[in-house]
């Protein structure tokens, strides 16, 4: 599988350094935005690196021509799903201690990959299906790096934080189901 490095600098804000513990889960999340590509994105955290203030960032994005790009080392921790509160299953799933705020915050980072999909349009932000099936070869190869089960290891940002992320999927979830079992079918070839 062919995935295009564009590293962003080392920030506390995007890219810590930190290693991930280990990858237990890998979050799939949408950019939101149709209309702003990769490179885009790529100065966005450049510019948050910078300027300071806000933290976040991505392992991984899929472009709507199927091309990948890598923001963040897949050994290390990218700020994609950090919370002050998180969802029941989330604080189960990672073991998210409430009482520390800084530990609140960094998980469940520390042990997930992230995957930014890029919506075909901003009104449903549905993905087309180049981005679905790339996306869907891109996770596939991920699980079997990492021994994931696809059908419990694959979850959105939704799952986590409650945050409508990726919107399509938390809208259709039956597209999220049918993404988990072509996830799957890709790993059995």
């Amino acid at each position: 599988m062919y995935i295009e490095e564009m590293l962003l600098s080392k920030s506390k804000y995007t890219r810590p350094g930190y290693k991930l513990e280990k990858v237990e889960a890998i979050v799939i999340h949408f950019t939101g935005r149709a209309d702003k590509d990769y490179i885009h994105w790529h100065n966005f955290y450049e510019e948050r690196a910078r300027v300071g203030g806000s933290y976040g960032s991505a392992h991984l994005f899929v472009e709507k021509n199927g091309g990948i790009y890598s923001f963040i080392p897949l050994n290390e921790v990218a700020w994609h799903c950090g919370a002050h509160t998180y969802t029941r299953y989330a604080q189960k799933r990672f073991d998210i201690n409430n009482n520390n705020i800084i530990e609140r915050l960094e998980q469940p980072n520390r042990k997930t990959l992230s995957i930014e999909l890029r919506p075909e349009n901003n009104f449903s932000c549905e993905f087309s299906d180049i981005v679905f099936k790339a996306g869907a070869n891109l996770v596939s190869f991920l699980c079997q790096r990492h021994n994931l089960n696809p059908f419990k290891d694959i979850i959105t940002h939704h799952m986590i934080t409650g945050k409508k992320c990726p919107y399509y999927f938390v809208k259709h979830p039956e597209d999220f189901q049918g993404f988990k079992e072509l996830v799957y079918k890709n790993m059995e070839n």
